[in-house]
């Protein structure tokens, strides 16, 4: 925004929000993704909610593309505060904390997720992989434990049985 034109009232209008969208969309169709962070943060600012979800997502897009990801993690934060049951949020929110490498962030996000939907394989996944990760092996032996009875067939799941079995009784 324009500091020349804020006397104008022109931020307080619908207009505003819409040219904020379509700067922005014209910005991310053209790969400029940095360029497009102000003003998809002028359409947050605006209130209007009828393309907020879409720039939420644009706006983690230009995170990543810009390798900016604790700002990223900071507008998830925001983003599933606006959207707490959402579970393409959340999604979103696992996936950007898996692209930038950022364990701690997803195992918020992830425990987020698991007490709203405390049976979805992907998130229980997920988290089995993060137990793993820190070594927390019979817990991630519990999560495996759980997907094996829901999916006794998935190989995966069966390979990860057998490896915090194994990791438990090396460490014993």
């Amino acid at each position: 925004t324009r500091s020349d034109f804020s006397s104008l009232g022109f931020l307080e209008t619908k207009s505003f929000a819409q040219l904020s969208y379509y700067a922005a969309a014209y910005l991310v169709n053209s790969q400029r993704q940095g360029d497009a962070i102000p003003y998809l943060r002028a359409y947050l600012r605006s209130g209007e909610e009828k393309f907020r979800k879409t720039v939420f997502a644009n706006l983690l897009k230009a995170c990543t593309a810009t390798r900016d990801f604790q700002t990223g993690v900071t507008l998830l934060d925001e983003m599933l505060a606006s959207y707490p049951n959402d579970y393409s949020m959340l999604s979103t929110a696992v996936n950007f904390c898996i692209d930038s490498g950022d364990n701690v962030s997803l195992q918020r996000f992830v425990s987020k997720g698991l007490s709203t939907y405390p049976n979805d394989k992907t998130l229980l996944n997920i988290q089995g992989k993060l137990y793993e990760d820190r070594r927390e092996f019979e817990s991630a032996l519990e999560i495996y434990t759980r997907l094996h009875k829901t999916n006794p067939n998935a190989l995966d799941v069966a390979k990860h049985l057998a490896l915090n079995n194994y990791n438990i009784g090396v460490l014993n």
